[in-house]
């Protein structure tokens, strides 16, 4: 394994952080980046193991083959610009892993299009800088003989551990299934943030301190909800302004940016008939924030808050409660989004192994995933404990919900979810009623057989 060279292309923060990664054990690398001063401020970091090139083609040709190189540049255009660069310095047994945040639909075509040219594989990235540089979660997907027999034997000496000590990385599926499971957990982490973030944001305007906020934060990061966002929170929560008075987060915009994954996310459960509350509503909360409502300009439309009045010990139980439900509604959306994809693209993704490579390195591992694996087996008396549970719980999120006036929309989007899996009967029948009187686009009877049409007055 110390004489394989493994090229890393794109030295932006994540691909510097995993050659280095590379570097740190034993594996010889090369690096090259399209702007030269990248390069060389990696190699001045005195890395053992790691050589820069500057010429694309002396970087390739130096690799041992058939080669493997990992691609680190910014998803769309970019990543088609290099791979035609890189076309005729390529063998068809070289593989090329773009492990960047592209889109599934894009790696599927490129997998296509480059088929008999390389051995094109995605692969999923969690973990930011720290992660990349000190162990991340990998999600790469393709074929056995080239994901499984070439490219984990490498991947798994860099991946993160999950609750067992085993490396966080295994082949997630066929096809595209890669990047799509990166993507699905994206969004996720998109309604994990944004309902901690609602908490937050309810405990603030009911007259809690940074430091009060803090404190119950980090009373609230044990079980299920021993998460690394949990750990974060609380670490910024404290955190003082270097550059004036006060807290840090108090002087940050509160204009969330995203790069694209959330919402492609939300595409994607529209594609499969997927319900993904939870994710949609972080989506459109981040979009929000923008407030581009140039029709309200130059109106005051604050209103009066009605605090939680209630102390810090009687809200850490309804606290932990609620954020235990988003925690629980956002995996499970985004899971099952997983499930009906691969199922109809004949991906194979093993669930209970996209849970386990999630326990490590990656942003939305959390103490919950060690059980959570259960919910996608044949267990159903665990999962009707699970939602009994839950279900009890929903009385400590409306208490939530309704006596205070800050938005809340996936603290909404987790109780409606809820309820909706609760409800025996739901109101689409008179949603069905109205197309069939409009459109005559039919409907099914819960007391006979067949399609019906018709029959209004």
């Amino acid at each position: 394994m110390s004489n394989i060279r493994v090229g890393v292309i794109g030295l932006g923060v994540m691909g510097a952080s995993l050659a280095q990664n590379l570097a740190s054990k034993g594996l010889k690398v090369n690096v090259y980046n399209r702007t030269p001063t990248k390069t060389q401020a990696l190699l001045q970091k005195g890395v053992p193991n790691i050589e820069g090139y500057s010429d694309l083609a002396t970087f390739v040709n130096d690799l041992t083959g058939p080669k493997i190189m990992l691609l680190l540049v910014k998803s769309g255009r970019p990543v088609d610009a290099v791979i035609e660069e890189l076309r005729p310095l390529l063998d068809p047994a070289d593989i090329l892993v773009d492990c960047g945040n592209s889109n599934w639909h894009d790696t599927q075509r490129r997998q296509k299009a480059f088929q008999g040219v390389v051995n094109f594989v995605g692969c999923g990235v969690s973990g930011g800088e720290e992660g990349a540089l000190r162990g991340p979660s990998l999600m790469p997907g393709g074929k056995d003989e080239v994901v499984n027999e070439r490219l984990l034997p490498i991947l798994r000496r860099i991946a993160a551990k999950d609750f067992n000590g085993k490396p966080c990385v295994t082949n997630v599926g066929r096809g595209p299934a890669g990047h799509f499971v990166k993507m699905v957990h994206n969004g996720i982490e998109y309604a994990m943030m944004q309902g901690i973030a609602e908490v937050y944001d309810l405990l603030r305007a009911s007259g809690y301190s940074n430091l009060e906020m803090q404190a119950l934060f980090r009373a609230c990061n044990y079980g299920n909800l021993q998460s690394f966002l949990m750990d974060i929170t609380v670490d910024i929560l404290g955190t003082r302004d270097s550059l004036g008075q006060g807290f840090l987060v108090d002087r940050v915009s509160d204009v969330a940016k995203a790069k694209g994954t959330g919402g492609w996310t939300v595409e994607a459960g529209l594609r499969f008939g997927v319900a993904l509350p939870n994710i949609a509503a972080a989506v459109i909360a981040r979009t929000q924030s923008a407030r581009n409502f140039t029709f309200l300009k130059n109106l005051d439309l604050r209103g009066k808050t009605s605090p939680l009045k209630k102390t810090a010990q009687e809200l850490q139980t309804p606290l932990y409660r609620a954020l235990e439900l988003v925690y629980l509604t956002s995996y499970l959306q985004g899971l099952d989004l997983i499930r009906q994809a691969s199922k109809e693209l004949a991906w194979e993704v093993n669930l209970s192994e996209v849970i386990r490579i999630w326990q490590g390195g990656c942003i939305i591992r959390s103490q919950m995933l060690s059980t959570l694996h259960l919910f996608w087996e044949e267990d159903n008396s665990w999962k009707q404990k699970l939602l009994q549970e839950a279900r009890v719980d929903l009385d400590v999120l409306r208490l939530l919900l309704y006596k205070t006036v800050t938005p809340k929309p996936v603290l909404h989007a987790t109780y409606d979810y809820l309820q909706g899996l609760f409800q025996p009967t739901l109101s689409s029948n008179l949603i069905q009623a109205q197309r069939d009187y409009f459109g005559a686009h039919g409907y099914r009877r819960v007391d006979r057989e067949g399609n019906f049409t018709g029959g209004w007055n």
